[in-house]
């Protein structure tokens, strides 16, 4: 969905890029504030390109910060990769991954992806 700003720069693609990099760890609760977080530093550091290795990492972050299940059992990758799909669709929008339709297991980062990642984390929310 379009925002009023996002129509405002829709026109200046370097300002729209700083924009949403200062604004898509803006969250609705502090736990998708936090996945946020450390998807974008898994995604600075290019560390690895498997689905399933961003989400245990990111489910052990999580945990390691003091995130559970509301059951008090440890999150897993899956709920884990749940907390932020809507943030990770837009980063694969923006061109942060080099997937393909048929493969979706494989979250190859750009160069522009990490400079994005990297952008966001030093931004001020």
């Amino acid at each position: 969905m379009l925002t009023s700003r996002g129509r405002a720069l829709a026109e200046n693609p370097r300002e729209l890029w700083w924009h949403l990099a200062r604004t898509i760890r803006t969250s609705r609760s502090p736990v998708e504030a936090d996945a946020t977080s450390l998807l974008l530093v898994l995604i600075a550091r290019r560390g690895f390109t498997e689905a399933a290795l961003f989400q245990q990492a990111l489910a052990l972050g999580l945990e390691t910060v003091g995130w559970g299940q509301k059951n008090g059992e440890r999150l897993s990758p899956g709920a884990a990769s749940q907390i932020v799909l809507v943030k990770w669709r837009l980063l694969n929008h923006l061109g942060v991954f080099n997937t393909t339709i048929r493969d979706h297991l494989n979250w190859t980062i750009t160069p522009g992806g990490a400079a994005f990642a990297r952008a966001a984390l030093q931004s001020e929310v």
